[in-house]
């Protein structure tokens, strides 16, 4: 997936809205399991079958086997034999601290779905969301297939020159919400 303006669906539930983003020229919806919102995607995505779709892992879902039912049920729910991008949406698992070490263990079984899910052609294109530098470090060592993407918070209010030197080092796109502030 080449990089585009992504339309975040964030609080977005009528397909009217997300019609008339597709209208506007907006080419990828970015969405999440916790936006709730992937069956009015679903519904634009069969009008405009050229549009593309992001979605997100939730951080329950934060583990090999949550995660491998998750794209299962994303591919029902956006009605698409392959989802153009997936990430995982945090790097700290629902109910525990971020400093817990079972976080690298439940990003690591998560990951190992998504590389599992893009082998078998259920995704193009894996990534990660609001990862910083030790997050990627722990999941490059183990990983198979390099995250594309990287979503973070990023404007000219909120800039992080380490990561971005990373990304550029790692060959990772920087993917930024609220770019404008």
């Amino acid at each position: 997936m080449q990089q585009k303006v992504l339309f975040g669906t964030h609080g977005v539930s009528s397909v009217e809205v997300l019609r008339e983003a597709a209208s506007c020229g907006y080419e990828v919806f970015d969405s999440a399991d916790s936006y709730r919102n992937h069956a009015q995607i679903a519904q634009v995505l069969k009008e405009n079958p050229m549009l593309k779709v992001q979605t997100k892992v939730a951080p329950q879902n934060l583990s090999f086997e949550k995660c491998a039912k998750f794209v299962l049920r994303a591919l029902e729910e956006l009605g698409r034999p392959q989802i153009d991008c997936m990430l995982l949406h945090f790097p700290a698992a629902k109910g525990l601290k971020h400093s817990d070490p079972r976080n690298k263990e439940r990003r690591l079984g998560a990951w190992k779905a998504l590389e599992e899910a893009h082998k078998a052609g259920q995704v193009a294109h894996i990534g990660v969301s609001n990862f910083q530098t030790r997050h990627l470090e722990e999941l490059l060592a183990e990983a198979q297939v390099r995250p594309r993407f990287n979503q973070v918070e990023m404007h000219p209010l909120y800039w992080d020159h380490e990561l971005l030197h990373f990304y550029h080092q790692q060959g990772i796109q920087l993917q930024a919400y609220c770019p404008l502030a």
